[in-house]
């Protein structure tokens, strides 16, 4: 199996990279957000062909990310590792980020809720700003 930066590195050869970023459009330059669109929008058409589906969909570079969190939350990582992963500065952020509802985040809040709140946790409110949080997650989910 490889690891991202063996892949990263694999490709930065082939392109001849050694610095500055890693996808560049036709003309050589970085990769634009519309350009980025772009190019979803076109492989997102190609699919649609063999996947009909596909053409009643919103897909964008926000699927994507939001796909990664709910992958990592359904393969086990904790909510809070997603919520740093993904830069939210609180964890509510997180919650509503993430389908609501799955198996995965039933078990992830219920392994999360003894670490999360911890004596110690509670009193630093900057490590935990919302500390009814479990409750809500929870409710969601029942």
């Amino acid at each position: 199996m490889c690891d991202t930066a063996s892949v990263i590195q694999s490709y930065c050869k082939r392109i001849q990279r050694t610095e500055g970023f890693l996808f560049h459009n036709r003309y050589g330059n970085s990769l634009t957000d519309s350009g980025i669109d772009y190019i979803i929008k076109k492989y997102v058409s190609i699919a649609s062909e063999k996947l009909p589906s596909l053409k009643s969909k919103k897909v964008s570079a926000h699927t994507f990310r939001r796909s990664k969190a709910t992958h990592m939350l359904q393969n086990g990582v904790s909510l809070p590792v997603i919520q740093r992963f993904l830069g939210h500065e609180s964890i509510q952020t997180t919650e509503i980020y993430l389908e609501i509802g799955s198996e995965a985040i039933i078990k992830a809040v219920n392994e999360s809720a003894a670490s999360l709140m911890t004596p110690d946790t509670i009193n630093e409110p900057e490590k935990w700003r919302d500390l009814d949080i479990m409750e809500r997650i929870r409710k969601k989910i029942s």
